[in-house]
């Protein structure tokens, strides 16, 4: 067995469940969306809302949670639990009124996280560009931090990826290095998507009194006018939400691919990876970034999803 699951209750003591576990089913959380893990077990051992999960596998720690819901039964004679559970970032889903100061991005994100008394990193984000601070009213801190992301962004074009590495966030920018192969021999199934429904040909950026207005002319020949209005609350001055509006309507102008895959498990996939899929019997060659990751244990057999947005020109 190439995985392990633990209990830590409340009392500090310890229970392994791996042997006891019919179904499990672990979503890594995307973005501020907490990651997931549900289960079924047999067994008598008292579970309560509230206990610590770990799954651990050779890669390292992929979850660490607490149990949100717990209910039982009785399935050909035998007592059977299922277990839900979230990881930390459940926590950053409760709101206050709560200011935190202007700085670069580490600071900022760190600020908010100590009010939550959650810790964090960042790695590979560039510092010093100065983020707006923010005010007193009611937010969620996820949202707090979406602004600080998506402020970040527009100043310095960097896209902030966050994960969880055990009880700690951690923020970075996704990876430049080149794309890992994925075997075709590890690929039991594979879907190719083309949408257009978020394109978006024509951007309207508005701060205050400052208004911006950038277009496709390849997009709107081929899907016409559509429009999207962005009111944004960071300081910037006319030239800087050009350049972010440029920067963005070549990305919006654009139909989205994505490739979903089901393949043979791999513990160490995680959003945010840079793949390379290579499916010769649809003469298809897809490189992108894992945006969603799910592991499934059952009847002995470990399958892993994936779904990859396409890396641009890709």
């Amino acid at each position: 067995m190439d995985w392990q699951l633990f209990l830590e209750k409340n009392d500090g003591s310890r229970l392994e469940l791996s042997g006891k576990v019919i179904r499990l089913l672990h979503q890594e959380g995307c973005g501020l969306l907490p990651g997931e893990l549900q289960m079924e077990l047999i067994g008598k051992e008292e579970l309560k809302t509230g206990e610590k999960l770990r799954l651990l596998t050779k890669g390292g720690e992929n979850f660490c949670g607490r149990i949100t819901a717990v209910s039982f039964g009785l399935d050909k004679g035998r007592v059977t639990r299922t277990v839900f559970a979230k990881d930390v970032r459940r926590f950053l889903h409760y709101s206050d009124a709560a200011t935190f100061s202007a700085g670069d991005f580490a600071s900022a994100a760190g600020e908010i996280l100590a009010k939550t008394n959650l810790s964090g990193g960042c790695s590979l984000i560039t510092s010093g560009v100065t983020l707006s601070g923010g005010d007193d009213r009611v937010k969620q801190y996820a949202t707090m931090l979406e602004d600080l992301i998506a402020e970040h962004k527009i100043l310095t074009g960097e896209q902030i990826l966050l994960r969880c590495e055990g009880e700690n966030l951690h923020f970075s920018t996704f990876a430049s290095a080149d794309a890992v192969t994925i075997p075709v021999e590890m690929i039991h199934r594979a879907t190719l998507s083309e949408r257009d429904e978020a394109v978006r040909t024509r951007l309207r950026l508005i701060y205050g009194e400052e208004t911006v207005q950038v277009a496709s002319e390849n997009g709107m020949a081929r899907w016409g006018v559509l429009q999207e209005t962005q009111i944004l609350g960071s300081p910037l001055t006319t030239d800087v939400l050009r350049l972010y509006g440029d920067a963005q309507i070549f990305h919006l102008a654009q139909e989205q691919k994505s490739l979903e895959i089901e393949m043979a498990g791999d513990w160490n996939r995680r959003i945010g990876d840079h793949l390379s899929v290579v499916l010769p019997l649809l003469n298809v060659r897809f490189q992108g970034y894992v945006t969603r990751v799910e592991q499934q244990l059952f009847s002995g057999k470990h399958i892993t999803k994936l779904k990859l947005q396409a890396s641009f020109g890709a």
